[in-house]
């Protein structure tokens, strides 16, 4: 039997690597993730997300950011959306939207380093399940939102989201 042998990254080794067009990459813990880009559907709920977002908040202080990376000592993390504010480096919410493809990096790995730099929230988007699962990381809480039902975020009080609206599919049926 043939060993593997799995070498980590280092951040700066991972900013300066060759990279192929149109697909996403993270590094996790040292470890090097590819995705390939994301469908239309995924991206027209980050694009209902993003105009929720700005109907909301105070777009003086923060506002939406698609793809911005979010780093720690050994990660390198670009979450579909998230919320940044002037007054801190640290996003305050962060948005994934699930596909086959990171869905259990999504799931298992990154709540724990969000939560580790200091994320407030993190919003799970399933499409397929039609949920929203939303870590309170302030509050140590976590609920899972259906179709029909409302969110009312703990770091901006003022956002009333409806999962309905975050998942409505206008362009890619």
């Amino acid at each position: 039997m043939s060993e593997l042998k799995l070498e980590c990254v280092s951040i700066e080794e991972f900013e300066k690597m060759e990279r192929k067009d149109d697909w996403h990459y993270e590094l996790l813990d040292g470890m090097v993730m590819m995705a390939p880009p994301p469908t239309g559907y995924h991206q027209e709920i980050i694009s209902n997300i993003s105009e929720i977002l700005f109907r909301v908040l105070d777009l003086k202080k923060c506002r939406p950011f698609s793809e911005t990376a979010c780093k720690t000592d050994d990660s390198y993390l670009i979450p579909d959306l998230s919320v940044r504010c002037t007054d801190t480096p640290v996003p305050v919410i962060v948005f994934e939207v699930l596909s086959p493809s990171t869905r259990m990096t999504d799931l298992l790995y990154k709540p724990l380093q969000y939560k580790k730099i200091g994320v407030k929230e993190y919003w799970i988007v399933d499409p397929i399940a039609k949920t929203i699962a939303v870590y309170d990381f302030a509050n140590d809480t976590a609920a899972v939102y259906l179709e029909g039902q409302t969110i009312t975020s703990a770091a901006f009080p003022e956002m009333i989201v409806s999962v309905s609206e975050v998942l409505r599919k206008v362009y890619f049926q």
